[in-house]
This record gives structure tokens, sequence and C-alpha cells, in this order.
């Protein structure tokens, strides 16, 4: 009880300090027109509004410091601002038109969160191809400016999002070329986390391919053994019963070894084994 009180003060305290700094930055704007800081104290405004929950008061106060001050430093996250909240309302096409406005700075540091998020706003329109579009720019962007956690992050859910989609309503068999055109990196990962994400969405014939091909681009690869496991899962969830027999007796054919000396710490292994148990 005692905590939650001390809780509840410091809360109390914090928010009683966000207001006072709003009611100091409109100060400043509404009487200090010349003053060297004013264009801050108008984006501190709008952005302190919006953290207080007061939106109609912050959106009318960013647009304000957008129009007066186009190339202040904090012109991007103002848009920002405004984008997201009219993303968050589902309308897709005014936060488009916002999100791009960002783009018109390339030095900002939040270029690929806009591009990322042009990217969902052309999905939820149902514009599939600027939807890939958006976020095959945003994992360029992201690899390119990655400093920072934050774009790491960015990067990782770009990254995601892409595969997922691209699972969603790609061409499995044109997934190479599709991301050997923009990555600077080999796409094999990206190819097995293609297969991974068909996988788990129930598309086994798509993964399959996906795995014989990576097993025939580097039949050497440790993680072979892991390709063909899937292949026979997934063959077993088909019931496809010829297909089985035959992935199951390459499997045990050309991994012999491994599957052999298998030992507690051999996941994978472990688990073709009990692939080949449930699949015969």
């Amino acid at each position: 009880l005692a905590q939650t009180q001390r809780d509840e003060t410091k809360e109390s305290s914090a928010l009683a300090l966000r207001e006072r700094s709003l009611a100091l930055a409109q100060e400043i704007v509404a009487k200090y027109p010349d003053f060297h800081q004013r264009a801050q104290a108008l984006f501190f405004s709008g952005y302190a509004l919006a953290s207080l929950g007061r939106i109609k008061a912050s959106v009318e106060t960013l647009t304000r410091y957008v129009n007066l001050y186009p190339k202040d430093a904090h012109v991007p996250d103002a848009y920002r601002i405004l984008a997201d909240l009219r993303f968050d309302e589902n309308d897709f096409v005014g936060a488009e038109t916002l999100y791009r406005q960002i783009l018109a700075f390339p030095d900002s540091q939040i270029i690929s969160y806009a591009l990322y998020k042009l990217g969902w706003c052309a999905y939820n329109r149902k514009d599939f191809a600027r939807a890939l579009l958006g976020l095959e720019k945003a994992v360029v962007s992201t690899h390119r400016n990655a400093r920072e956690s934050r774009q790491l992050s960015l990067q990782r859910e770009a990254r995601r999002d892409l595969i997922t989609l691209y699972a969603e309503i790609g061409d499995h068999r044109k997934a190479e070329a599709y991301f050997g055109r923009f990555l600077e990196e080999e796409p094999r990962l990206w190819l097995s986390q293609l297969a991974a994400e068909l996988d788990r969405i129930g598309q086994y014939e798509k993964s399959g391919d996906i795995y014989f091909q990576l097993i025939t681009a580097d039949p050497a690869a440790p993680e072979n053994v892991a390709y063909q496991t899937a292949i026979v899962r997934g063959n077993h969830q088909l019931r496809k019963w010829p297909a089985v027999i035959d992935s199951a007796r390459t499997l045990v054919e050309h991994y012999r070894a491994r599957l052999g000396g298998a030992n507690l710490d051999d996941a994978v292994a472990l688990g073709a084994e009990q692939v080949l148990r449930e699949a015969v």
C-alpha cells in the first residue's frame, strides 16, 4: 500500500511538472514572438499536449508549427506525431501524406520509420506492391543507418514484416531474385526465414520448394539436415505419403552420420529422428 501511494505521488508530481512545462512553453509562444527558441517552444507545446492526451489541441499546435517553421529541426518529428495519430485512426491516406513529408528531410533519424509506416499504409489500403516496396526501402534504410538501438529494433521489425508479407502475397519461386535485388548480404538466411514463415502458415509445398533450393545451392551446409527434416514434416502434414517416404529416405541416406551420432545437445538431429518416427 505504501509503495502504491509513493508511485501515485511520483506520477502526480510528474504530471504537474509536465503541465508547468507546457504552460511555460505556451507563454513563450504567446508573448515572445521574437524569442530565438520560439519554434522549439511551439513544437514542445504540441508534443506535450499529445503526451497529455489533448489530441485536438496537439494537432492544431503541431500543424501551426510546421506551417510557421517548415525547415526547423523538429519538423520531421512533428510530422511523425501527426501521421501516427492519423494512422491510429485508420486514416491511411492522411497518414501517408504526412509520412511522405518526412522524406523531404534526408538527414532525419526517422526516415526509416517513415518508410516502414508508408509500407503499412499501403498494405492497409490493399496496395500490396507498394506495401512490399515500402518495407523493402525501410530494410535498406535501416541497414545503412543501424547505429543505435532504435534503428536496430526497427530493422528487425521491418525484416520480419517484409518476410511475413512476402509469404502472404509474394511468389516463392521468385523470392531469391527478389531479396537479392536489394540486399547487400546473401539472401540465404532470408530464404530460410521465408520458408519457416511459410511453414507457420501451412504453405508446406512452397516451403518445401525453398528448402530444396537451399539444399541444392549448398549441399555441404550444416543446416541442411534441418531443411530436409522440414521437408519430411511438410510432406507429412500434407499427407503426401509417397513424398514422405522419399524425403525420409533422403534424410537418412544423406545425413546418417549426423542422425546416428545425435546426442542430447544436437537438437536438430533429435528433431529429425522424431519426425522420422512420426512419419513411418
